[in-house]
């Protein structure tokens, strides 16, 4: 006769993921994307919307199907929580990105909207210790739980890309959002003078239109300069391409969590210079795997050095990958994750009990 094999009576792990965006090109939407596959892979049951685009009774019932509530943006969610009453139950752990921690956590009165879901969560993530230190000053009372898990990073390689791609050297590329904080312009009259040096210069943003004022500027500048380009936002997978082209990726921001774009370059092979901001710290160690710069003159500066240098270029793209498989595998992100997951049920149980 023969035997049975044994199975293991193991409940599967149902986790709700909530993200303000999830259908549009943007930041949150690719958190959103990139952490759900990851912790699928290691076989939680995920399931994610958004609850800035998607109905209110379908994320409810979501909820009460689920094990623990993941939330993506305190700030953004807290809000709608108050607007649609829905009540949480279950551990609900919080990862605050960019915005929320380095923005709302400054107005007081954001901070007491707040107060209540950041005491009742299980947990808190952030992306780096800038960003916890950051919690902690706000919210004091979260010291214990509040922890740091840097984001994965797996770009996707698919060359069905229809967009004509300008030829010249050096090729600049700014991969971020039309909004205030991204201050996309902030290197615009050093770009000016760097064509005097690089007369075949090309400089293109690509990014969604979330700031009507910034949007009109930027189209100012594509209107002035046949070197300048701006670009609506591709899928993720598309942007290997825009990579490949580029010789150089930049961030401008003066506020930022932690720079995806200035990541997913980075594992790209595609050496990067940005601007001297705590999030950008967290990930470029100047002059081992990129440079940092605090104004115009610097970059011009690191631009002509970067470029003058072959032996350079290869330093920043094999510092740079190293720094991705060192601090930025996905399935070291989903199983930190995981781990909080578990641990939050568990509290809750012994709580009950």
């Amino acid at each position: 006769m023969a035997k049975m094999k044994a199975t293991k009576d193991k409940k599967e792990l149902k986790v709700v993921f909530l993200t303000p965006y999830l259908y549009s090109i943007r930041g949150n939407a690719t958190t959103a994307k990139r952490l759900t596959q990851a912790l699928s892979r290691e076989g939680v049951s995920v399931k994610v919307a958004s609850y800035e685009e998607e109905s209110n009774e379908k994320i409810k019932a979501l909820i009460a199907e689920s094990d623990i509530v993941h939330a993506l943006h305190v700030r953004r969610f807290v809000e709608w929580l108050s607007e649609t009453a829905i009540k949480i139950t279950q551990p609900l752990l919080l990862t605050s990105g960019g915005t929320d921690v380095n923005v709302d956590f400054n107005d007081p009165d954001k901070l007491k909207e707040m107060k209540d879901i950041i005491n009742q969560s299980s947990g808190i993530t952030v992306f780096t210790q800038d960003g916890k230190e950051k919690v902690l000053r706000s919210f004091p009372e979260s010291k214990g739980k509040v922890h740091i898990i840097p984001q994965g990073i797996q770009l996707e390689d698919n060359k069905e890309m229809d967009m004509q791609l300008p030829a010249g050297c050096p090729k600049i590329l700014l991969p971020a959002g039309l909004r205030p904080v991204k201050d996309v312009l902030f290197l615009g009259e050093a770009l000016v003078s760097l064509r005097k040096v690089f007369p075949d210069l090309q400089f293109a943003i690509i990014g969604a239109n979330l700031d009507e004022k910034t949007f009109r500027e930027v189209k100012k500048w594509d209107l002035r300069y046949k070197w300048f380009h701006y670009w609506e936002p591709v899928p993720l997978d598309r942007m290997s391409t825009l990579y490949e082209w580029a010789d150089i990726v930049v961030n401008t921001s003066s506020s930022e969590g932690q720079p995806m774009a200035v990541l997913e370059a980075m594992a790209w092979g595609t050496p990067v210079l940005a601007r001297n901001i705590p999030g950008n710290k967290s990930v470029i160690f100047h002059g081992s795997n990129g440079y940092l710069f605090n104004n115009p003159e610097e970059f011009m500066e690191q631009c002509k050095t970067l470029m003058a240098s072959t032996e350079l270029q290869n330093k920043f793209i094999s510092g740079g990958k190293k720094t991705i498989s060192k601090h930025h595998d996905p399935s070291e992100e989903a199983k930190a994750y995981l781990y909080l997951y578990k641990e939050s049920i568990s509290k809750k149980e012994e709580n009950k009990g």
